[in-house]
């Protein structure tokens, strides 16, 4: 039988292992969450950025068609909508090939 020093001695160095244990898997925990904050204040950026471009996106569309409009009352502005593939080119067909 173990003698009482040596039961107390083997509960501290099981104590002992516990606390590192317990510090390492701390350790680890933080460091994921800050790695978790820093991938989440990314993705708000990167919302950011495609919310811009969705609008910038809004704002193209929207003066393409106020061009097209236009060009129903001065055809001058024809060319150029041709060009950027905005009306199609005369004697083009409408099927596309």
């Amino acid at each position: 039988m173990l003698k009482p020093s040596s039961v107390t001695g083997l509960l501290v160095l099981l104590l002992l292992a516990s606390v590192l244990v317990s510090m390492a898997l701390c350790y680890r925990y933080v460091r994921s969450v800050n790695g978790a904050q820093l991938l989440e204040d990314q993705a708000a950026h990167l919302q950011a950025q495609v919310n811009l471009a969705n609008r910038y996106t809004a704002i193209v569309e929207a003066m393409a068609k106020d061009a097209v409009d236009y060009s129903k009352r001065n055809p001058a502005i024809d060319p150029i909508l041709q060009q950027f593939d905005l009306k199609p080119k005369p004697g083009a067909r409408a099927g596309g090939r």
